[in-house]
């Protein structure tokens, strides 16, 4: 039977969740765009392999974690990249998201702004969100690297091991129930794999029990819209285990290739 304090604990990170998603007022007046995710979807802890332990209060909900570690880390100066940035860009989003998006690193207007996927690639991101059901605030973004390599070159292997804790820190304090890498950089972080998007994508992996699909970075169907397509499978395959699991979107609508 679960205790009462526990069961005030669910509701309360309920309640802290729906504020967070659709607005303190907006959801108290019970007016919600879509059905709500509850408390019992959320995803369960992941076992990480590395710094498995989140040293903070264990009273403390997913939301000030998150706010605590931003704080701690936005001085961050694990790697050279840290010199050349105008802001660090931690990552953006719900601290509940049940999908976390990872790209390589942040670009011009990332760093200019501070924020994950606000440039031209991140209009390319937010179209495939609401084509997959999404808004940007439910889910949450942030990438391989924390700080902009120069050039917008990819980062280098020293610079993604140097964040690869603060990633790992965001996933501890999120617990998405899937991950999404966007780009071989990330791809290949994370799976700790050389192979090419093109072997990698149309597959459901595994990250420390997080669910993780890839596809091309959107900065890629900037190049090459013809990309479009094989991305638009991956979003699908996402939403077959998405809708299967879990089934609280509309269903995606069908798109038909022109010959």
């Amino acid at each position: 039977m679960t205790s009462v304090s526990a069961l005030t604990d669910h509701i309360e990170q309920y309640f802290e969740q729906q504020s967070e998603l659709y607005g303190k007022d907006t959801f108290l007046l019970g007016i919600q765009p879509g059905k709500p995710a509850t408390a019992t979807a959320l995803a369960p802890v992941l076992e990480m392999k590395e710094n498995s332990e989140i040293d903070k209060p264990k009273d403390l909900s997913q939301k000030a974690l998150l706010e605590q570690f931003n704080a701690e880390h936005k001085n961050c100066m694990r790697c050279g990249l840290g010199k050349e940035r105008t802001q660090i860009v931690l990552g953006s989003g719900s601290a509940f998201a049940k999908v976390l998006f990872i790209g390589e690193g942040p670009g011009r207007e990332e760093d200019a702004k501070g924020l994950p996927f606000v440039g031209d690639a991140g209009q390319i991101l937010e179209r495939m969100l609401k084509r997959m059901g999404f808004i940007r605030k439910e889910v949450y973004i942030t990438n391989v690297v924390k700080c902009r390599p120069p050039g917008n070159r990819n980062p280098n292997d020293d610079e993604i091991a140097a964040c690869a804790p603060l990633l790992q820190k965001q996933i501890q304090i999120i617990q998405p129930r899937y991950l999404f890498c966007l780009g071989k950089v990330a791809a290949n972080a994370l799976l700790r794999s050389d192979e090419t998007i093109k072997a990698l994508r149309s597959k459901v992996h595994s990250y420390h029990g997080a669910k993780t699909f890839v596809t091309y970075h959107p900065a890629a169907l900037l190049r090459d819209q013809n990309l479009f397509w094989e991305v638009y499978e991956d979003m699908k395959l996402f939403r077959q285990v998405y809708d299967a699991e879990i089934g609280d979107k509309p269903p995606m609508v069908e798109m038909n290739r022109k010959n």
